[in-house]
């Protein structure tokens, strides 16, 4: 910088004196001339006074013989009004007729009105001419100056001067500009400490005001800057302390594939070297295939999903949760999708779930064999295949109810394992016609409702979906059992079929009792009973709404509850037209 700004300032001086000296030769010159022209003018009309006072020719000689004698500087020409040289001061015998004459160009010049349009310059003379009378014209000449001499010896002293004027400003340039490149430097240096996590004020103190008060008002933005990279920097940290010691995986993916974060947990559990968080596509960095082909397909769709992955060589479950988030990740991007990814261990919960599962199937199988031998024998004796009376044949009929209830507790229970455990892989690919389905389960359900005195209709359109249908018609033989059993006298049950342009929607709308509001987070709770005298009599399990919001989740659909005490209920439940062909273990 320093010898940028002596080149600059060297080449603008150079040609600041260039500029000068031309311009004062040029002035100079112009006013030499214009004071030779003022004073042959005063010269020669003090002359032609003279001349026009005079009466005869030898006085005009006479008064020529007196200006031009002894000197050669001013050289007079008299003519007549024809332009025939009378008198020439530079020939000896101005008595007699000189045989020359002025020239056409000359003789232009006597009727200017202008005394300066009459001055004119002939081989390096300046001449101004009068016309005196009508018969005499006087014309005065003097030599101009020759400045060759003159230029010459400006210009030796012009280049002394150009020599000396550098020789200065080299030295105060290189003076000034290593002042200005220590004050760079040192807020240079100050920005390096600064970067490295180090702060240190600028010393302010100057020779130069505008440079200390630049240094103040630096100091006051580093400080300033320091204090929000401190306060990034702990905030970065206490994230990645966060972050890294989770006890459980995160990683967080562009649309683009790449992999913007890995914790290190999710690095040990995915073997995984240690990452430098630098962007980069995933599939470089994850070597399992599953994994790959279920996060890629994730991506594509940009469909939420969660899977569970079992690692064959640690024997552990890994609970895999994937969630699309719209961020501006950085300054430089705009708003885009965002894939979260969370990892958990769940080999344990796995477990205990399959213990869980284990301990219901062979309870509910034990249970199930003396429960079938009560309902069997309190039914044959309700037949008459045993004496009892009147009072023994209730207690009996109690029994025959309340084992049958017993034996669908155990069937939904069975049920409801299969689904939560995954003990049976139920297929998804089912191509389902829902019309079909909700006249078929309507049809069945008709002599109940009539029973009931409630009123059964179905509003279908034809509307198809992938998924598993038996689990479909259980859900529906759920929902429309309960519209039956929690409807009142002569009430209604509307089973409809609608669509969207994403999803198949089904609805069973009732006009029976209603749910309260403080009760509808429980509504789907295994074993909860709105009307606990009102289930034992209809034979209800409890587990009915636990079933269905199960194959909801089976099928990824969505389940929608609206109710009104004393008016009605309305379950809504939304199923994508288009799922992903692949098999859920149910």
């Amino acid at each position: 910088m320093g010898d940028q700004l002596v080149r600059r300032n060297l080449t603008i001086n150079i040609i600041s004196l260039i500029l000068f000296f031309f311009l004062s030769l040029y002035i100079t010159s112009y006013y030499n001339r214009k004071n030779l022209e003022e004073n042959l003018i005063n010269i020669s009309s003090i002359l032609n006074k003279q001349i026009k006072d005079s009466t005869t020719e030898e006085e005009i000689v006479a008064i020529v013989d007196r200006y031009t004698q002894d000197q050669t500087w001013i050289k007079i020409v008299v003519a007549n009004s024809l332009g025939s040289i009378v008198i020439d001061s530079t020939d000896d015998s101005m008595s007699e007729v000189v045989a020359t004459k002025l020239t056409e160009k000359e003789l232009s010049y006597v009727d200017e009105v202008k005394e300066d349009k009459r001055v004119y310059i002939i081989a390096e003379e300046l001449y101004f001419i009068s016309k005196i009378n009508e018969d005499i014209i006087v014309r005065t000449a003097i030599a101009v100056q020759d400045n060759k001499s003159y230029i010459l010896n400006s210009v030796f002293y012009m280049l002394i001067l150009i020599i000396f004027v550098l020789v200065i400003d080299i030295y105060s340039s290189r003076k000034t500009s290593s002042v200005i490149e220590n004050a760079f430097s040192m807020i240079s240096d100050n920005l390096r400490t600064m970067n490295s996590g180090e702060y240190q004020q600028i010393d302010t103190h100057h020779k130069f005001y505008e440079v200390s008060e630049a240094l103040e008002n630096i100091n006051e933005i580093n400080k300033s800057i320091y204090a929000y990279i401190s306060e990034i920097s702990n905030e970065r940290d206490k994230v990645n302390f966060i972050v890294n010691n989770m006890q459980q995986g995160l990683m967080i993916l562009s649309e683009n594939k790449e992999l913007l974060i890995i914790n290190q947990y999710a690095c040990r559990l995915l073997k995984i070297e240690c990452w430098e968080n630098k962007p980069n596509e995933f599939t470089k960095v994850i070597k399992d295939h599953y994994l790959i082909e279920k996060i890629t397909n994730s991506l594509l769709h940009h469909k939420d999903e969660y899977f569970d992955y079992y690692n064959e060589k640690t024997g552990k479950v890994y609970s895999f949760v994937l969630t699309f988030l719209t961020s501006k990740w950085n300054q430089s991007t705009k708003e885009s999708l965002l894939l979260f990814i969370s990892i958990i261990d769940v080999t344990e919960e796995r477990k205990n779930e399959e213990i869980k599962a284990e301990f219901i199937v062979n309870a509910s199988h034990e249970l199930k064999t003396p429960i079938t031998t009560i309902s069997g024998f309190s039914e044959l004796i309700l037949n008459g295949a045993g004496k009892c009376d009147e009072k023994a044949k209730e207690y009996i009929r109690r029994i025959y109810l309340e084992s049958t209830r017993m034996k669908n507790t155990i069937d939904e229970l069975l049920y409801l394992s299969n689904l939560e455990y995954k003990s049976s892989t139920i297929s998804l690919n089912e191509d389902v016609n829902m019309a079909d389905l909700v006249e078929d389960v309507v049809d069945s359900y008709f002599d109940y409702a009539r029973e009931n005195t409630i009123t059964i209709e179905k509003k279908t359109i034809a509307v198809h979906i992938k998924g598993s249908k038996s689990l479909i018609r259980h859900l529906l033989v759920n929902l429309v059992e309960n519209a039956i059993k929690y409807n009142r006298e002569k009430g209604k049950v509307i089973v409809a079929l609608e669509e969207d342009e994403k999803d198949a929607i089904l609805k069973v709308i009732d006009t029976g009792i209603g749910i309260d509001e403080s009760n509808m987070n429980k509504i789907f709770d295994r074993f909860y009973r709105i009307e606990e005298s009102r289930n034992r009599s209809t034979g209800g399990t409890g587990l009915g709404l636990t079933i269905a919001k199960k194959i909801c989740i089976v099928h990824k659909a969505k389940i929608f509850i609206d109710s009104s005490v004393g008016i009605g209920t309305t379950f809504t439940v939304k199923f994508t037209k288009e799922v992903e062909q692949d098999e859920y273990m149910a």
